[in-house]
């Protein structure tokens, strides 16, 4: 799935595993993702947070923190916190 981006420069192989360990920018948005650094300390709490027994609030935080977090370099986070957002909806 993501070779073509490894092959065409766009993605390091490494960056495919684990959280990302450069900045990233989203085009048009004034939103800047947090540093690399900050991802690591960030994440846990997200996972604390989707323990939350409303499934209201894990879809709706769940989704935000996730994408506010911007956890890896590749540009497919939306699609992947839309299935994250289902996901824990169902628990």
């Amino acid at each position: 799935m993501f070779a073509p981006s490894v092959t065409a420069g766009i993605l390091k192989a490494s960056d495919l595993a684990g959280y990302r360990s450069g900045d990233v920018f989203i085009r048009r948005s004034m939103h800047v993702p947090q540093k690399p650094d900050a991802v690591r300390d960030a994440m846990p709490a997200l996972m604390d947070m989707l323990r939350e027994k409303e499934a209201a609030v894990r879809v709706v935080l769940g989704h935000f923190i996730f994408v506010y977090i911007h956890s890896y370099m590749d540009g497919n986070i939306v699609p992947f916190s839309k299935f994250l957002a289902g996901f824990v909806g169902k628990k």
